[in-house]
């Protein structure tokens, strides 16, 4: 039933804006020394004629979301001239609702084909692969003898990851490894395999430690003495895992339980 508060887009803007990095960052083969922000205006009306915009951004990282042996500068323009062409189809996507129900709607119905007729145009040119679905499996694929475009993906909820598994409705999802535990109490541990991307030469970025460029030019010592802080207690979980587990239980509820136990013991001893 539609509510008064449900409105459509009418009118899309696109301004891509060259960023140089502060710090270079290293996906896989590449180094990542400068990136295209694509930002967004959105214009949208709701059934009172009243209108609102709205903004949003996103890095269009070709290394991160295209490994491949092109040059970056194609890559980048490829990835430039699809997303001007997803700003022209949100102008005429004719469909009114709550925010979250025009995303669904454009992802599941109106994106794919876009994709589709996108690569189909490349004729001789590899095609763009389905960006944040395929994030890095493409690289990772290849090297493991699987054909990219056979591999079907599906658009779960994080907490739905575990039970797509054990009722079959996928083959295979992506978790952190230190999640296998959980995995274990729906799925027989002898049926459950788990295949890292470092076993196969993919070194990918995990979690990471971010400060604001102010803090970093006006408390230089402060952000050291965190990082050494840090980094002491990383060093010693990983050489006293059972002390370090201990520690976390008097702070962490997590610990509380025998099952979630076997998760912190999991992800303890693990080294990057």
């Amino acid at each position: 039933m539609a509510k008064n508060t449900d409105i459509r887009p009418t009118n899309a803007n696109i301004y891509f804006l060259p960023v140089e990095m502060r710090v270079p960052l290293k996906f896989g083969p590449e180094t990542v020394t400068s990136v295209t922000c694509a930002r967004i205006r959105l214009r949208v009306e709701d059934q009172a004629g009243e209108t609102a915009e709205g903004w949003g951004e996103t890095p269009l990282s070709a290394q991160w979301v295209w490994p491949s042996t092109l040059s970056f500068k194609e890559r980048n323009a490829v990835l430039k001239d699809f997303t001007l062409k997803l700003a022209s189809a949100w102008q005429t996507f004719d469909q009114s609702g709550h925010p979250m129900e025009i995303g669904h709607v454009f992802q599941e119905q109106v994106l794919p084909r876009l994709h589709k007729e996108f690569n189909s145009n490349r004729e001789n040119s590899e095609p763009m692969p389905w960006l944040g679905a395929l994030v890095m499996f493409p690289a990772f694929a290849k090297q493991i003898g699987i054909d990219p475009a056979s591999v079907k993906f599906l658009n779960i909820e994080p907490a739905a990851k575990v039970s797509a598994l054990a009722t079959k409705k996928a083959d295979v999802v992506f978790e952190l490894y230190a999640g296998k535990p959980f995995m274990e109490k729906a799925i027989p541990a002898d049926q459950l395999g788990a295949i890292l991307w470092s076993d196969y030469g993919f070194n990918a970025y995990a979690h990471s430690i971010i400060a604001r460029d102010d803090v970093i030019a006006n408390n230089p010592s402060m952000v050291k003495k965190f990082l050494k802080a840090a980094y002491r207690g990383w060093d010693f979980t990983l050489k006293n895992p059972e002390e370090a587990i201990a520690i976390l239980a008097e702070y962490h509820l997590l610990a509380e339980t025998g099952d979630d136990r076997r998760h912190l013991n999991w992800g303890c001893p693990m080294k990057g």
